[in-house]
């Protein structure tokens, strides 16, 4: 589920940034929106509540663009991503229904039923993923009810199929490597199931946990054919990654201890094999990226993570992912609108009010535009500043930046801060510092450190086949002697 309701805002984190920004509006005083995809070029698209309905739009460096509508359309409408040629895809409602769209700058929002020939009443309506290509990918709708599709632009509608097991495809939702998509499909029995179609293969259950899980849904697929999602399970609503040698994994399972997290969703893959997820904690819902400790070790020997190359092991499976929080989003245990694109800038929607929201403009503006919210429901990298820790993680609360203090005027002047939080507490890890700022009406304060005690943990290295950059990064490891897990700052 997405949604645009009054109270959300629109926010970027780009790369090599470590806090949100808000995307601003069209100017017309109607302040809700909400991102759900970009481009390594920074274009972002997403929608934008106004008195008349939603409006697909797009964010560009000259600023906010509203996509216009179908035929008849005007009052529902939600852009879902947007490829490296600046195409847009995604829903409109138009005299016929809500129909899937493509937009592009030169013709601007097309009906994608009108580029294609369907068969059997079938009706695309939404358009969820766009790769370089052009091809597109989402959710249909015939006489026996929703139906994933694949369309490609020199071949128009791609026959998913149906698996030897029943599997139905109702929903695809992303692109990996040679056309692959993934998603969710139907069982005979009624349960959905996370899925990767290709052309070689076709339906593949990706559900390979103890037991299995009650449902689940792909959401995402790396470069190297990692793919993450979420599933529910006995344990409740968890993110999973899945690949051809671990097969599915519960994420909670792989991440170092972290005290009170739980990873409702990954959402999310970069190009380097960062992973983007959300999930509760202490009452609020918190974003999180999680990065491989191949990632971690390359960066300390002096070696670009692209060098090492597809071959080399990101940590799938292997346990070694380590946590940053990049705050709280929204100000319950709810589901956040999330993004990211190869390079790793991140794009979402966040509740206002939440600590780690941009916005700074008139909270009443944007809470009252209508007596209650109203939702927008789906049918169904940047990486921050390194801190450097010996020993095992550190505790909870560890000190981050303090968040931006609202005064009256609704816009504060650039450098006020609430106060920063505390460092760690917990045993074996030092937190750092929290940061003030100065300006605004209150000057910022400062955390204060964590206690614990640094302990040296031992390092193991999985016994791989390495490419030659991996064969440095083993030389600068015995010239270092090895060295202790890091941990990106919140």
């Amino acid at each position: 589920m997405t949604e645009t309701a009054a109270g959300r805002r629109a926010f970027r984190i780009a790369p090599g940034a470590a806090i949100a920004e808000d995307l601003g509006d069209a100017g017309t005083g109607l302040s809700a929106t909400t991102a759900t995809g970009s481009n390594e070029a920074g274009l972002v698209v997403g929608a934008q509540l106004s008195a008349d309905g939603t409006h697909a739009v797009l964010w560009a460096p000259e600023g906010m663009r509203d996509l216009g509508d179908l035929p008849g359309g005007g009052t529902d409408a939600i852009a879902h991503a947007v490829n490296a040629a600046g195409h847009v895809v995604g829903r409109a409602t138009s005299t016929e229904g809500t129909r899937a769209f493509l937009w592009r700058p030169e013709e601007g929002m097309v009906d994608l039923n009108d580029l294609t020939t369907t068969e059997g009443g079938l009706i695309l309506r939404d358009a969820r993923a766009i790769d370089g290509a052009g091809r597109i990918a989402g959710i249909a709708e015939d006489a026996e009810g929703p139906r994933g599709f694949v369309w490609d632009p020199e071949t128009g509608l791609v026959d998913l199929g149906t698996s030897e097991g029943g599997l139905r495809p109702v929903a695809m939702t992303g692109f990996g490597p040679d056309g692959a998509v993934v998603g969710r499909a139907r069982s005979p029995e009624g349960r959905e199931r996370p899925i990767l179609w290709s052309a070689g293969d076709g339906i593949r259950d990706l559900d390979t946990l103890p037991g299995g899980a009650i449902s689940g849904t792909a959401r995402a697929m790396g470069d190297a054919g990692e793919i993450v999602g979420q599933v529910v399970t006995e344990r409740g609503r968890r993110a999973f990654l899945w690949d051809e040698v671990a097969g599915m994994v519960d994420l909670n399972d792989l991440i170092l201890a972290y005290e009170g997290v739980t990873l409702r969703e990954a959402v999310d893959i970069d190009a380097n094999g960062r992973i983007l997820a959300y999930g509760p904690r202490d009452g609020a819902t918190h974003v999180f990226v999680l990065e491989p400790e191949a990632n971690a070790l390359a960066e300390a020997a002096g070696i670009d993570v692209a060098d090492l190359g597809m071959g080399y092991d990101k940590g799938l499976g292997s346990g070694s992912y380590t946590l940053t929080d990049l705050g709280a989003f929204l100000t319950d245990d709810g589901v956040p609108t999330l993004a990211m694109d190869e390079s790793g800038g991140i794009v979402g929607g966040c509740e206002v009010t939440a600590p780690a929201c941009p916005y700074l403009g008139d909270l009443e503006l944007v809470t009252n535009l209508f007596e209650e919210d109203v939702p927008f429901v789906d049918w169904d990298r940047p990486t921050p500043p390194i801190v450097t820790r010996t020993g095992t993680p550190p505790g909870p609360n560890v000190g981050g930046p303090g968040r931006p203090e609202r005064t009256s005027p609704p816009l504060l002047p650039p450098g006020g801060w609430f106060p920063g939080g505390g460092g760690g507490t917990s045993d074996g890890g030092n937190g750092t510092p929290g940061s003030g700022g100065n300006g605004g009406s209150t000057p910022g304060g400062s955390g204060t450190p964590g206690g614990g005690t640094p302990t040296q943990p031992s390092l193991e290295i999985p016994a791989i086949p390495l490419p030659p950059a991996g064969i440095a990064l083993f030389a600068a490891l015995s010239l270092l002697g090895g060295f202790g897990r890091r941990r990106r700052g919140t």
